[in-house]
């Protein structure tokens, strides 16, 4: 049972990597996604995405490779996108992304601390 329960979290972490990876690649019409709001998605996406990860791949262990890992993703999505118009290459993106994956530390450590007891 925890042999499944460990192949289902790692699928769901690829999966939902997929489907980010699918998203931000998308070609959507210029101003489908207010500015505000696209930040917002960016840095709700890559919390989950580090919980997600966390969850799949040894918990609450190499925290900072799991977030240098997450970064390089979100940079590439970002490099990508300036070749595929009308989406861009973001500066603010990646801001959000790493304000996104640095919240997701926070219930990651504190399930980490939780744990121990």
């Amino acid at each position: 049972m925890r042999d499944l329960a460990l192949k289902f979290r790692i699928g769901q972490f690829w999966l939902l990597l997929l489907v980010v990876g699918v998203a931000s690649l998308y070609p959507l019409p210029p101003g489908t996604l207010k500015h505000g709001i696209d930040k917002v998605a960016h840095l709700v996406t890559y919390l989950l995405l580090f919980i997600s990860l966390d969850f799949a791949f040894a918990s609450g262990r190499r925290l900072v490779v799991k977030m240098i890992l997450l970064f390089a993703f979100s940079w590439l999505i970002e490099i990508l996108q300036h070749f595929m118009p009308p989406r861009e290459y973001s500066l603010y993106d990646l801001l959000a992304n790493l304000t996104g994956l640095s919240l997701g530390l926070l219930p990651v450590l504190f399930l980490k601390r939780y744990r121990r007891r």
